[in-house]
């Protein structure tokens, strides 16, 4: 018996860490053009860049900026004072980004929901912060 439940668990942490690896794939496939966009523009650095597709911490401004430009361009954040999309908008965007990974896409709602109260009750210094802020969210949630 113990030796099924060890294989049963094995099992479920390959299917777990095949599923984390597909998302990390395509997350790299369709936002990796757009960093490269946005790394001339924001003069980020390629270690910056790294760690955003990598979903690390974001902890220079450049990479942080990095970010914002990113949100800007898929429609996150919007306008001069980077206002934050609305929820339906922004399970629009989750659904582009995440489209064919169901396991991602059924954490959506939940992650959306909790990312908007979270970063709305923390105002931030200015819109890098504010989307560091979301990335750091949404990544921490995605874990769970």
């Amino acid at each position: 018996m113990k030796c099924f439940i060890l294989l049963a668990s094995l099992l479920l942490l390959g299917i777990f860490s095949t599923a984390e690896a597909e998302s990390s794939k395509e997350f790299k496939e369709r936002i990796g053009p757009i960093a490269k966009t946005c790394q001339t523009e924001v003069k980020a650095t390629d270690d910056d860049v790294k760690n955003l597709l990598n979903r690390n911490e974001l902890t220079t401004k450049s990479a942080k900026c990095l970010q914002r430009c990113i949100y800007k361009k898929v429609g996150v954040l919007k306008g001069d004072k980077d206002d934050l999309a609305s929820k339906e908008e922004l399970m629009k965007i989750w659904g582009r980004v995440y489209e064919g990974n169901e396991s991602i896409l059924m954490k959506g709602e939940p992650i959306v929901e909790k990312c908007l109260t979270h970063v709305l009750a923390n105002k931030a210094a200015d819109g890098c912060d504010a989307a560091a802020q979301i990335q750091h969210c949404v990544t921490e949630n995605l874990k769970a």
